[in-house]
């Protein structure tokens, strides 16, 4: 199992208190797309009852990219430092302010070395350290809603000698 998938599963099976609770509107392995086939999240976003003009709406949603994977500092060329995001999304109000806090503090929660500690697919631990958040911002691509994310970093021993 990939760091990505391990990182991933984490998050997508803590019910109910992440999901669906906190972000009713998913966690994805890609991007957020408002629309049906492939690659698009269709049940990250939502019309609210009532809105004449059928507006699409962003639901808080977690995306989680790609760990970027280099050499450790100082250590053997097998040992590997990675690099990975979660882009929190909001709706860009009060209580999607606090939400974004209270996804932020499970997320540390979940990744926290004293309640999860990963093995990699080499059969080795993954030590996870949570790095910095960067501010809410007004989101380009879904008017209406803040995306912020939190950086990660995992170091570990990969035995295939890559």
């Amino acid at each position: 199992m990939t760091l990505r998938t391990m990182l991933l599963q984490r998050l997508q099976n803590d019910g109910p208190y992440l999901y669906p609770s906190l972000v009713p509107g998913g966690i994805y392995d890609r991007p957020l797309k408002d629309a049906a086939g492939e690659g698009g999240t269709p049940a990250a976003f939502y019309v609210k009852p009532g809105d004449p003009a059928k507006i699409r709406r962003l639901q808080p949603s977690i995306y989680l990219d790609d760990p970027n994977e280099n050499p450790g500092i100082g250590g053997p060329r097998q040992n590997k430092v990675a690099f990975v995001r979660a882009y929190i999304h909001v709706p860009a109000t009060a209580d999607g302010k606090a939400a974004l806090l209270a996804i932020d503090a499970r997320i540390l929660w979940l990744y926290s070395p004293k309640n999860w500690q990963p093995v990699t697919e080499w059969a080795t631990p993954a030590i996870i350290t949570a790095l910095e958040r960067t501010p809410a911002l007004e989101s380009e691509a879904f008017p209406g809603s803040l995306v912020c994310f939190r950086r990660f970093q995992i170091e570990y021993l990969r035995l295939d000698g890559a």
